[in-house]
């Protein structure tokens, strides 16, 4: 309600409002120490297998009474924040220690809450909370989020060991408070903090079970930092090089730094493409193999090279096994089938390259998507003749590749076969093709076909 305050005001001025406002936060506070014990525990469903004596509440009633216990509290103090006229302004309504108190609560519940849907709905109060922070004309209430910045990144250090596939609360924590004052110097040094601990070099040892991996935290909190939509235009000039970064960790022989990198590709992924009315990430059309048309490379100076990198199998990376490579080689391959066609542009021809050597991958699903994206590189009405030089094969081949190829055929072939009929039926220079030219088509697929069946 606006100018809450007023409502409850007495002849003491703001006297009844501060005394409302401080029985809200301490019944906040107690709610949070008695649920606290409950969900910040890894496996709370596993915390009491016997009901609660005199009351038959399981361990599940106690965990689901606990986190909704937590969201109604912080959704109250969420209303508190949100309402920029919910205390009466200057030094008689919220002054540094109600934001430290709130903020300081909030940031504990998301550091050490092990519970999805409790600390989904926290982030939200924290969030508001650094808003109305960075907000304030008080600088000493300004300074409180570059405060809760260094306490963030110690935590990031200090729960290293404690791995999570998504961190917890952690990037959310972290997208709070960078959040609150984006395109400043301080959320360009926060950026590149986070990437520098990404980046941070790891001694891989086999022997040993647990690694202190913060590298997983940054990256999740980057991550989380990308997908943000109020964060999109001060995050662009950051986009290539969390590229980048993400693309080096696909390549890590551990798993937890692989998975990460992963998730950090597929949001930039995202974040890259454009948004088109009625179409959906990666192929569409008829034919399942039409062109993405979302992301237009030249806007991003260095993915080509960063593509090249991840295409290529370097010697002694086969010998490893084919899950690294398989995982590093997918993500690529959907970022090349979003790519923007264009009629003069040499670079497809670099990548049809890179790709093809991908139709010949042990890996079935390999094989198959790369077919997908090679396809959608041709160019429609040059396709009967790139697939002639396609299917002219070695004297030397394996099965993997034969079926590689084959599939690269059937979708290329699908394109083709979508085309008005018009184009069917005549060459783009307008005129019949000959029966010489249709039977040599006719003969050549069939020359492979003779070709598959020895495999």
């Amino acid at each position: 309600m606006p100018n809450f305050h007023s409502l409850i005001s007495d002849e003491f001025g703001s006297t009844a409002w501060r005394s409302v406002h401080d029985r809200i936060v301490t019944i906040c506070d107690k709610i949070w120490l008695e649920a606290k014990p409950l969900l910040c525990i890894d496996s709370p469903e596993g915390h009491s297998d016997e009901p609660t004596e005199d009351l038959d509440v399981g361990p599940k009633d106690a965990l689901s009474y606990s986190w909704r216990s937590l969201r109604e509290a912080s959704l109250l103090l969420h209303a508190t924040l949100i309402n920029t006229s919910y205390g009466p302004s200057g030094d008689h309504g919220l002054n540094l220690a109600d934001f430290a108190n709130i903020g300081g609560v909030s940031f504990t519940q998301l550091a050490e809450l092990r519970h999805r849907g409790a600390f989904s709905n926290v982030s939200q109060t924290f969030a508001t909370c650094c808003q109305r922070c960075s907000a304030s004309k008080d600088p000493s209430i300004r300074e409180l989020p570059r405060s809760w910045y260094q306490e963030a990144k110690s935590t990031i250090f200090g729960t290293a060991s404690q791995l999570t596939r998504r961190s917890a609360g952690l990037p959310a924590l972290v997208t709070g408070i960078v959040g609150s004052d984006p395109g400043t110097p301080f959320f360009n040094d926060a950026i590149n903090e986070l990437h520098e601990i990404s980046s941070l070099s790891v001694q891989y040892d086999k022997e040993r079970q647990y690694l202190e991996l913060p590298q997983v935290h940054a990256m999740n909190c980057l991550k989380d930092i990308f997908t943000n939509a109020k964060l999109g235009p001060h995050t662009e000039p950051f986009i290539m090089k969390a590229l980048t970064l993400s693309a080096e960790r696909l390549g890590s022989p551990i798993w937890a730094l692989r998975n990460s990198g992963l998730m950090l590709f597929r949001a930039l992924l995202t974040k890259m493409c454009r948004v088109i009315p009625g179409a959906g990430p990666g192929f569409g059309g008829n034919s399942g193999s039409e062109p993405g048309s979302r992301i237009t490379f030249p806007k991003y100076p260095g993915l080509l090279e960063l593509l090249s990198g991840l295409l290529t199998t370097k010697l002694g990376e086969a010998a490893e096994g084919t899950e690294i490579i398989t995982e590093r080689v997918f993500p690529a391959l959907e970022l090349v089938g979003d790519k923007v066609p264009s009629l003069d542009d040499p670079t497809d021809d670099m990548l049809r390259g890179l790709v093809s050597e991908h139709l010949r991958s042990p890996v079935w699903g390999v094989r198959e998507h790369a077919a997908r994206v090679y396809a959608s590189l041709l160019t429609r009405e040059h396709i009967p003749q790139d697939l002639r030089t396609l299917v002219t094969l070695p004297s030397e081949i394996t099965e993997n590749h034969v079926h590689g190829i084959a599939l690269c055929v059937r979708y290329a072939l699908r394109r083709y076969s979508c085309t008005t009929d018009d184009f069917w039926a005549c060459e783009y220079t307008g005129k019949s093709p000959s029966i010489l030219e249709l039977t040599s088509w006719q003969q050549t697929l069939m020359t492979f076909s003779r070709r598959c069946e020895l495999y």
